[in-house]
């Protein structure tokens, strides 16, 4: 029996569909449990490698441009490390669109520049987070069509916001902030 103790070393392989290892995929891997961030790396050589405690259930996301965001929590694959090592093989799909969301003020229609949006999966899983740029936007990329995401916002002074939104090609929505 393999020990319960100790450190699991994790190695990820990123490969297109056509079975070509993908350099610069950016590889996102997260404790399922407690969402919280373990590591963030870029692939060498279609590689990614990292040493996480055993018996961490971990949620990977893998991205790169041009390619479908692979998320392991949405496809209903939770990795507990239980092996000295762990392979993992994960096949990125060429596609993917954008969702740019807008941030205005409900009253005066300004724009809110450094808004913190969260994007969530259906199973209310973190895809991804960031603020808002100056022109109070802020575009996600790579995102799987025809997919549902709930969009959140907060910003200091405001009320919180929450919209789902369907994924099409291009989408865009307007979120409206009301003042606290």
């Amino acid at each position: 029996a393999e020990a319960k103790t100790g450190k699991s070393i994790l190695q990820i392989k990123i490969k297109n569909t056509e079975n070509v290892l993908l350099d610069d995929a950016i590889v996102k891997i997260y404790n399922a449990k407690t969402n919280a961030l373990i590591s963030e790396q870029a692939t060498v050589n279609g590689l990614v490698q990292d040493s996480i405690e055993k018996g961490t259930s971990i949620r990977i996301v893998a991205e790169k441009d041009k390619f479908i965001k692979y998320d392991s929590g949405a496809e209903g694959k939770e990795v507990s490390l239980r092996n000295e090592i762990e392979e993992i093989e994960i096949i990125l799909k060429k596609g993917g669109t954008s969702l740019l969301v807008k941030v205005h003020d409900k009253t005066t229609k300004d724009v809110i520049q450094k808004a913190k949006i969260s994007l969530y999966n259906s199973d209310n899983q973190l895809i991804d987070e960031n603020l808002t740029e100056l022109a109070g936007q802020l575009e996600f990329k790579n995102l799987k069509e025809r997919s549902s995401v709930i969009v959140t916002v907060n910003k200091e002074g405001y009320l919180p916001a929450k919209k789902k939104v369907k994924i099409t090609l291009e989408s865009e929505v307007l979120i409206e902030l009301e003042k606290a």
